[in-house]
């Protein structure tokens, strides 16, 4: 055998020499573009510098997608040079600095998501999630001072029984979710049913009996409705109407666990098609909710690269193949009223809308819808909103619109859809005009003639 350098090598990878130059000067690109993408390295620049944040994020993707595609063609050209075991305890040591980097990030207070977690949080203790009475809160376990929570589970202080409302001239139902129940405003006395409540108030005896909880649909506010209306005897019953509340439709009631870790709501329900639903375990719903990907600031990055991969896949598809394009553009064209028609949850909404109106004029109550409009709904109404107006319409039932008096400014910045104090402003006073009309009819129509 010769004993040329090359057979050398491959009998013995450790006399091998350092590579050239040009090698060397990729390799230290790849490791500096590596720490960019890296949780400490992202971390470290973001927010450093205001100009480069909104293209950090998916540069860190590309450029760990560049890492890789790079590794791998080096590691092509160096296969005859590289042994197995060199490479096995390169990528353990990439393993264990990437575990690594998150703990000690984590261990920092730098989060990309949640905080890592080897268990299950434990449920709050101030959420009942009753598959038979629906959800509500536990007023002694609530402890928000700026948030009233009365015995019954419901904003306010007043206890829902008949003794409390005996006597008063004005009786005010309110059915809704979390708009309704207030989120986002910066106490429940700012919030537009509170609004409502206290200019009812003033110089007149009158009761508004919020039943409002987050995460409902008309489910709940139906079983509300039938609970507490014979004990009010409303002459008015309100119903804020958002557009999610097509989807909560289609879900039994007590949709979301609440975890300690985290306010937010999750969902406790799983979506099988064909009306099959599955209800997930607290353990099973968690790590549904806040994935690997979430918790690791790494691993989003390397999804977001791929995520961009997919935009630019789908951007040329049509340039490569326009007239298949055009043609599956022609098929899929449908018109307004058969959106609207074929609206996930439009069915199942309606029949809950008609059985809330009927109760209501079983009650000798008037009905007023309030629909309460996205934000991306001001500017064009969405399919959802278009099928809300035509469903109330369809119905019979009198509804409110706020889209005209409502502003972008009067919602919460996103991610967040709600409205601050200036948009549950603008709601109760369109609102406190509908029921000053209603009760000046009513009176009207009781007086002698």
């Amino acid at each position: 055998m010769t004993n040329d350098p090359e057979n050398l090598s491959l009998q013995n990878p450790r006399k091998q020499k350092w590579p050239s130059r040009t090698n060397g000067a990729v390799a230290v690109m790849l490791m500096v573009v590596g720490f960019v993408c890296s949780p400490s390295g992202y971390s470290l620049l973001s927010g450093r510098i205001q100009a480069i944040d909104a293209f950090l994020f998916p540069a860190s993707g590309w450029g760990l997608g560049l890492v890789l595609i790079a590794a791998g063609s080096l590691l092509f050209a160096f296969r005859r040079r590289i042994h197995p075991s060199n490479l096995l305890l390169f990528t353990v040591t990439c393993a264990i600095c990437f575990a690594a980097m998150e703990f000690v990030l984590a261990d920092f207070g730098v989060h990309s998501s949640f905080r890592f977690k080897w268990r299950t949080p434990k449920l709050v203790s101030w959420w009942d999630f009753n598959p038979v009475t629906g959800s509500r809160y536990i007023a002694r376990e609530w402890g928000n001072p700026n948030w009233p929570i009365n015995p019954d589970g419901f904003p306010g202080t007043a206890r829902f029984t008949a003794e409390t409302c005996a006597g008063a001239d004005i009786r005010i139902l309110m059915l809704g979710d979390s708009f309704t129940w207030g989120v986002q405003a910066t106490s429940y006395a700012n919030s537009y049913a509170a609004l409502l409540e206290k200019r009812l108030q003033a110089g007149r005896n009158a009761v508004v009996w919020n039943t409002a909880i987050p995460g409902i649909g008309q489910k709940q506010e139906l079983l509300s409705l039938k609970t507490y209306a014979p004990l009010l005897r409303p002459q008015i019953v309100i119903l804020g109407f958002f557009m999610n509340d097509f989807d909560d439709n289609m879900y039994p009631l007590s949709m979301y666990y609440i975890f300690e870790d985290s306010p937010v709501f999750v969902m406790r329900y799983e979506d099988k098609g064909n009306g099959r639903i599955r209800t997930l375990t607290p353990t099973e719903a968690y790590w549904r909710a806040h994935p690997l990907s979430e918790r690791l600031s790494a691993s989003r990055v390397f999804l977001r690269f791929f995520g961009v991969a997919r935009n630019v896949q789908q951007w040329m598809a049509p340039l490569i193949r326009r007239d298949a394009f055009r043609e599956r553009n022609a098929v899929v064209k449908t018109g307004d009223s058969e959106l609207i028609c074929s609206l996930r949850g439009r069915k199942e909404t309606a029949d809950l809308l008609t059985q809330i109106r009927d109760c209501v004029e079983g009650q000798q109550a008037r009905l007023i819808g309030l629909i309460i409009p996205h934000i991306d709904d001001l500017a064009t109404p969405s399919t959802a909103y278009r099928a809300a107006v035509s469903l109330f319409d369809s119905l019979g039932i009198e509804y409110i619109e706020l889209r005209d008096c409502l502003k972008r400014s009067d919602y919460v910045s996103r991610p967040s859809v709600y409205w601050n104090d200036s948009g549950h402003k603008k709601a109760a006073g369109v609102l406190i005009e509908k029921v000053e009309e209603v009760l000046s009819e009513t009176a009207q129509d009781s007086s002698p003639a």
